[in-house]
Parts: structure tokens; sequence; C-alpha cells
């Protein structure tokens, strides 16, 4: 469900006004299935996701949008996952070659570490979601009370 909305996410950037995206929206889905490319893609993804649906922020110029701040609440949950993903790994590893009962017993602790870690990156996940999705609801409704962009003069356009 999250890689679902993560994808929702980042398509609606387009409709809000942001028509110069860093990547493809398949990207969205397609970055968190690609070993190693999924230790960053997915986090510039959801940085852009945030800087795009700032409520105030312009249509911003083609590179200008890419300055823009992420909030903190985006790379603690970025970094939490990472972490968890990174203990999980090694938890299985310990899981699979523990052959003592005290090697056992350490794969056990660590993975209830790791199990927090999942814990805490899906809270932050929780978070950002509805921080992310609340920040694209007001940007919608502040583009519709926004009056329409000026059209042409006749005979002042390309032939």
């Amino acid at each position: 469900f999250f890689i679902r909305w993560f994808h929702g996410a980042y398509s609606n950037l387009r409709e809000l006004g942001q028509p110069n995206l860093r990547y493809g929206t398949g990207w969205a889905i397609g970055a968190w299935f690609i070993p190693f490319f999924n230790l960053w893609r997915p986090k510039q993804i959801a940085n852009d996701i945030w800087r795009g649906s700032a409520p105030d922020a312009p249509t911003f110029a083609q590179e200008d949008w890419k300055e823009a701040p992420v909030t903190t609440l985006v790379h603690l949950w970025w970094a939490a996952w990472i972490l968890a993903s990174i203990v999980g790994n090694v938890v299985a590893r310990l899981w699979w070659s523990g052959n003592t009962p005290d090697e056992l017993k350490s794969a056990a602790q660590l993975d209830i570490v790791a199990s927090f870690l999942d814990v805490v990156a899906a809270v932050l996940a929780i978070a950002v979601v509805r921080a992310a999705t609340s920040r694209q609801e007001e940007r919608t409704r502040r583009i519709a009370t926004m009056p329409p962009a000026p059209s042409e003069p006749p005979g002042q356009g390309y032939a």
C-alpha cells in the first residue's frame, strides 16, 4: 500500500503544477526493487514529493525546485528504513549461520532490535504519508482558487 501511495503522490505532482519531474513516474515503484539503487532513488523521489507538494510553492522553474528544503521527518523516516533494512539483513545472516545456542540467542536479541526499528520506520512512514498528503490537498485547494492564467490575445500566438 505504501508503494502505491508513493507512486500516486509522485504522479500527482504534475497536476500540482510541477511538470519537470526528475524521473518518470514508474520509478516511484520500480526504484524500490532494484538492489543498491533502492538505497537512494526512493529517497530522491520522496524529496521531490515533499518539495513539489508545498502549498505555497509556485510552479517551479526547471531546476530551482530541486533545491527547496525537505522536512526532517522525511530524513528521519529514510534513515530509520535504511537502518531497519541493514539490521534485518544482519539478523537473517545470523539466523542462517547460527550453530550454537549463544549464536542463536544473539540473533534473537538483534531480531528484537530489528523489529523495533521496523516499527519506528513504519510509524515515521505513516507520518510522512499524512504530512505529504495534507500538503498535496492544501496545494490542490490553493490551485483551485487561483485565477486562471491569462490567455494570449488573438493573433499574438504562433501560426
